[in-house]
């Protein structure tokens, strides 16, 4: 319920920059995968490659390190996730640690 002003990139723009989400449609054994965020806390959240992909999901999720015009701070930093499009903010996740993409 509280407005954010926040800068960084889209997850799936940052999965395609490391290779771990093609530039095309997901297809087959692609559409099992998986992204897993973890913070320091312990907190893990979940994302389905394909809820990511523009041509099925199209899910939004940012990675953002600056709010408000400055970086993050030590309680919600170095990286925050925020999914604008979530009816609650379950899957917002600060203290970023890793993201692992995962296949089963």
């Amino acid at each position: 319920g509280q407005a954010l002003d926040c800068s960084g990139v889209a997850l799936l723009a940052d999965l395609r920059q490391a290779g771990a989400m093609p530039e095309d449609a997901l297809r087959g054994a692609q559409l099992a995968r998986r992204v897993e965020v973890s913070a320091r806390d312990g907190y893990r959240v979940t994302f389905s490659l394909a809820e990511l992909d523009p041509t099925l999901g199209n899910r939004r999720v940012l990675l953002v390190d600056q709010c408000a015009g400055k970086p993050l701070d030590q309680d919600s930093g170095p990286l925050r996730l925020i999914v604008p499009d979530d009816a609650r903010p379950a899957r917002g996740i600060r203290q970023i640690e890793q993201i692992v993409v995962l296949s089963p």
